[in-house]
């Protein structure tokens, strides 16, 4: 049977309501998955191919970078992210470049969880002399002297690859390839792929730069489909590569049927390729709730059709599933518990056009709901608060608040809960909850009043222009023996850092400051260099104000500072400022 992954919008759902509320639709030429940015929060998990968290791994979305922490989560607060699919990039030494799509919903947040495939080492050679090698079920030739150093010069010394391949019938496919298998077409249009497979291959020196194939020069190609699969393979089948910035496959390329199980073909470039149909495809989203009329979360849904295969998603805390499927055909929907039991199967479609499927009812279903009430410092209802709620060591959810501060979540019990955890978070004030146990009794945890007054750990807030972030992973505080150094926030296209120098008692003077913002949809890049004679002169800097100032590694810098900044390219200087808690390493 030919399987293909239904795109799902993989809604384990979660995380915290924005006070402030946008609603953007962007024109695109991406045919039928539209750009609609909403203000959205997001958490994830970065994990392995056996489910171990990876801490450390570089995460980008939305403009923002961050890293993961201590149990492979990370976050993002109140962002503007595409609806219909916002692209979540991870990197970490020693895997494949990894990422899925969040579907983010206006004042509400949404939860991924993201595999990387650890890179092992599949062949050595010298640039100079080219290599043939294998992996099961793709051969890669690359010619003699056909290597590029990251710089783009042409590279003469030993060359690591890595390779992978992740096959059409294998079920972890599609939980381990990058993005969702949506497309876009040599006409800019966006489709759903019908893969044949798919393979990746990194080059890189021993000291770990990256490489690639040079300018001009190609690697030669064999791409084994497996014998169930070959019957329907075309003639002549496209070759689509992987945008890690958008997240699409990209059209590039035909190759032609060699034989009797495979195709051969050549690439410019490396990076994860595939071998695919393309179908066109509509918008289906749906609601999972109990008799009882509980929505439902962390419900496994499936998608599937004999041609096309099957794709799979879980339902966010609203209780919302749903995503991109191939047009016209009818589907079969399982939906099943976290230990595997069919909780209700029945056909739905065909779908010619975008389509609400509206609300399910999911019948005999044991449940535990976990409830509570956030409060802020003097016992009032915390509106928009966070509650993060951990069922066990790996499975996370977080609930918004609603305007009397209550909460409310619905899980599954085929497999008995004992204990569960819940925190409050008040990301605009900066404050948290001790973590609050719960046993749940006759299928309520209740956790009751919790108060919000602990101030966060650590946190890097900073307002430019009137815009305001707040980062609490990936921040960083240095400090130098010349009483300098710098503090700041975030990576790639929203941060913001700060160098001092002339540290005195609790102040510093401030030389540099440089940041970005996403405001509205739109990237802005601001940057000063203080000084007398510089376009931001000494009384733009303002004075970095210490509270905290450590001594030695396990102590925290905390701190606020208020000044100008300019506008990347000239300008009218525009206040900005900082206020931050962190942790010297």
């Amino acid at each position: 049977m030919n399987r293909i992954h239904i795109i799902l919008l993989l809604l384990f759902g979660l995380f915290f309501a924005c006070r402030d509320n946008y609603d953007i639709t962007t024109n695109t030429q991406l045919g039928p998955i539209p750009t609609v940015n909403v203000q959205s929060t997001l958490t994830g998990r970065v994990t392995d191919t056996n489910g171990n968290s990876i801490s450390g791994a570089l995460v980008e979305v939305a403009g923002q970078g961050l890293t993961t922490d201590e149990r492979g989560l990370f976050f993002v607060h109140q962002k503007l992210m595409n609806k219909n699919g916002t692209y979540v990039k991870v990197s970490q030494n020693g895997y494949f470049n990894a990422g899925r799509f969040a579907f983010p919903e206006l004042n509400k947040s949404s939860f991924i969880e993201i595999k990387m495939i650890p890179k092992v080492l599949t062949s050595t050679f010298q640039a100079g002399a080219g290599k043939a090698f294998s992996i099961w079920g793709v051969s890669v030739s690359i010619p003699a002297n056909a290597i590029a150093s990251a710089g783009g010069q042409l590279y003469s010394g030993t060359v690591n690859a890595y390779a992978v391949r992740l096959g059409p019938n294998d079920a972890g496919t599609f939980d381990l390839m990058p993005g969702d298998l949506r497309a876009q077409d040599a006409g800019g249009y966006a489709k759903v792929l019908n893969t044949f497979g798919m393979f990746a291959v990194e080059l890189e020196s021993p000291s770990g730069e990256k490489l690639n194939l040079f300018p001009g020069k190609k690697a030669a190609i064999d791409l084994f489909v497996p014998d169930n699969l070959f019957s329907y393979a075309p003639e002549i089948i496209p070759l689509w590569h992987f945008d890690e910035t958008s997240g699409y496959w990209k059209q590039e390329g035909e190759a032609p049927r060699s034989g009797s199980d495979h195709y051969s073909f050549e690439v410019p470039h490396f990076s994860f390729w595939n071998a695919d149909v393309p179908n066109d495809c509509v918008l289906v989203n749906g609601h999972l709730s109990d008799a009882s009329g509980h929505s439902l979360c962390d419900i496994h849904v499936s998608l599937s059709h004999q041609t096309f295969g099957t794709g799979h998603g879980y339902t966010n805390s609203e209780g919302n599933f749903g995503g991109a499927v191939p047009a016209n055909v009818p589907l079969n929907m399982k939906i099943v518990n976290s230990c595997g039991d069919i909780l209700l199967e029945q056909e739905v479609g065909p779908f010619n056009q975008n389509t609400d499927i509206g609300n399910i009812i999911v019948h005999n279903l044991e449940t535990i709901t976990v409830t509570g009430t956030l409060l802020d410092c003097i016992s009032n209802p915390l509106a928009g608060g966070l509650a993060m709620i951990a069922k066990s060591d790996t499975v996370f959810a977080a609930v918004i608040a609603d305007e009397n501060g209550h909460f409310s979540a619905t899980f599954n019990d085929c497999v008995s809960f004992h204990d569960i955890l819940v925190q409050g978070y008040d990301l605009i004030s900066l404050q948290q909850s001790p973590q609050t146990i719960v046993t749940p009794i006759d299928g309520v945890a209740e956790a009751g009043n919790i108060q919000v007054c602990d101030n966060l750990d650590q946190y890097f807030s900073f307002t430019i222009n009137g815009y305001t972030q707040t980062i609490v992973n990936n921040i960083h505080f240095e400090f130098g023996v010349m009483n300098n150094g710098y503090v700041g926030g975030g990576v790639d296209s929203l941060y913001l850092t700060v160098s001092f120098e002339n540290l005195s008692g609790l102040q510093a003077s401030v030389q540099t400051a440089n940041g970005a913002i996403n405001q509205l949809g739109t990237l802005h890049n601001y940057g000063c260099s203080y000084c007398n004679i510089c376009p931001c002169g000494d009384l733009d800097a303002g004075l970095l104000q210490f509270t905290e100032l450590p001594t030695a590694p396990g102590e925290y810098a905390a701190g606020t500072l208020a000044g100008m900044i300019r506008p990347e390219g000239g300008g009218t200087p525009v206040p900005y400022s900082v206020n931050f808690r962190i942790k010297l390493e």
